[in-house]
């Protein structure tokens, strides 16, 4: 049985061939996001990176869900299992799906923190992408010097900046945003109800 992480509103369920089509137009769409690291995405080259994904015992790539439609991806990658791991490839449409950003990201942090056992995830953001820093600053994450770097973008050298979770701040996360995640669990859009 496929894994299935969530609710009927919103849940995580592994990638697999099913949703290629739907990722590579995703990751090809340059409204999505300008800061997502690959030349034009084809189906055959998704497909490959796809089975050697699956491969690696340090790596989970999900799909996210919205009432059972696509709605995104999300990845919790470099599993260092009761230690740490790191979460990131979230990309999700620029529509009213959107709005269930925070759902998804919730549930890869509680898939992280409940199943996975670990004690901290981290991430990096590209310091130009204001509006994802902003994003996961009012989530709960903290700015975390350790996994601060430099990626190359279209060929251009761009300043990453870490950003953590512990146990103690993922605890205080779920508490302060717990009102918005149920209403988007119930299939609720909290900025309207």
């Amino acid at each position: 049985m496929p894994l299935r992480y969530g609710t009927d509103a919103c849940c995580l369920v592994l990638s697999d061939s099913r949703y290629t089509e739907n990722i590579v137009k995703l990751r090809n769409d340059p409204k999505v996001n300008r800061y997502i690291h690959h030349d034009h995405l084809t189906p055959e080259a998704h497909e490959r990176w796809l089975k050697g994904e699956s491969m690696r015992r340090d790596s989970l790539n999900f799909v996210i869900l919205i009432e059972d439609c696509f709605a995104g991806t999300a990845s919790l990658y470099n599993i260092a299992a009761g230690s740490k791991c790191e979460f990131g490839r979230i990309a999700m449409p620029k529509d009213d799906r959107r709005v269930y950003a925070i759902a998804a990201e919730f549930l890869c942090l509680s898939f992280a923190f409940e199943v996975l056992q670990v004690m901290e995830v981290y991430c990096t953001v590209v310091a130009e992408n204001k509006s994802a820093l902003g994003f996961y600053l009012r989530s709960g994450w903290q700015h975390d010097l350790r996994y601060d770097g430099f990626t190359k973008l279209d060929g251009l050298e761009m300043s990453e900046l870490g950003l953590s979770m512990n146990l103690e701040r993922w605890a205080k996360a779920l508490e302060d945003n717990r009102e918005v995640l149920r209403q988007l669990h119930r299939g609720g859009d909290p900025y309207l109800d």
